[in-house]
């Protein structure tokens, strides 16, 4: 098959699984599965490591193209999807990555404000502790 007939029959696969998914018709999550699938998963498996997820974020990138589509109808389907699956993998990864509890930077911050941070003293603590070591002869 010459490109641009397999670009023409590409393009009507992707406009049929386009006007089920705007009838609400489940069949077009089955069809942009067998049809993009592999080809998502390979992706999401390159950013992440691990079939599990790359599997979790195909399914994600459904159920968004599910809740996006109408009213959006995306001119490139196939690239529409893989964008949203390379997004969710991303995410996915990012998120895994994400440094806790500030990254460590904690100690740091709380040592620039301890010179403001409330003395567990008081003002008359103060002042008694000054006039006992002003009384006591140096």
């Amino acid at each position: 098959m010459k490109a641009k007939t397999r670009k023409a029959v590409d393009a009507t696969n992707d406009e049929r699984i386009l006007t089920m998914f705007e009838e609400r018709n489940e069949q077009a999550l089955r069809e942009t599965s067998g049809r993009y699938g592999a080809l998502c998963r390979s992706v999401a498996r390159n950013i992440l490591g691990t079939e599990e997820d790359a599997e979790e974020c195909l399914n994600d990138a459904l159920l968004g193209a599910w809740n996006a589509i109408p009213p959006a109808h995306p001119n490139n389907f196939g690239a529409y999807f893989l964008t949203l699956v390379r997004n969710f993998a991303l995410k996915k990864y990012a998120a895994a990555h994400a440094e806790k509890r500030g990254g460590g930077q904690m100690p740091a911050a709380l040592s620039e404000i301890s010179e403001i941070i409330a003395s567990p003293e008081n003002v008359e603590h103060e002042i008694d502790r000054r006039a006992v070591l002003d009384a006591v002869p140096r």
